[in-house]
């Protein structure tokens, strides 16, 4: 009994932390829409961007806990895709931040056995990062 509780403690509340997270990247894709397309404006966002992904990635245990951690870089990777428009590649920060996190998604990806990689969790991810044509 201790055990299943001692190990809900430590898993990240995921309910919670994924409308948290994407809440805080709206507001900054918001910010970043009302303003004109520049390096500085882009290096903000980027800013903004690695603090977020750092607070809720490493939120209680979500480095721990696996799918609660692929969950996060899921909706940042698409929170950065929805930027994209509004961010310049004259800006060092926009591709160093993209490489980084998909790359660092990826990493993720292949640290998890497949046998612990639910099918629709896989299915969600896949679909999710798929370009709309």
């Amino acid at each position: 009994m201790a055990d299943a509780e001692a190990e809900a403690a430590a898993r990240p509340e995921v309910p919670r932390v994924v409308p948290a997270l994407r809440a805080r990247l709206w507001q900054l894709q918001t910010e970043l829409r009302e303003q004109e397309v520049s390096e500085a404006s882009s290096r903000a966002y980027c800013r903004g961007f690695c603090q977020t992904l750092l607070q809720y990635a490493g939120s209680r245990g979500a480095s721990e806990h696996i799918l609660p951690f692929l969950e996060v870089y899921r909706i940042s990777i698409q929170s950065f895709a929805n930027a994209r428009p509004y961010l310049t590649t004259e800006c060092e920060d926009v591709l160093l931040v993209l490489g980084r996190l998909v790359l660092s998604c990826f990493e993720l990806l292949l640290s998890i056995p497949e046998s612990e990689l639910p099918h629709e969790v896989w299915l969600g991810f896949h679909q999710s990062i798929q370009p709309i044509n």
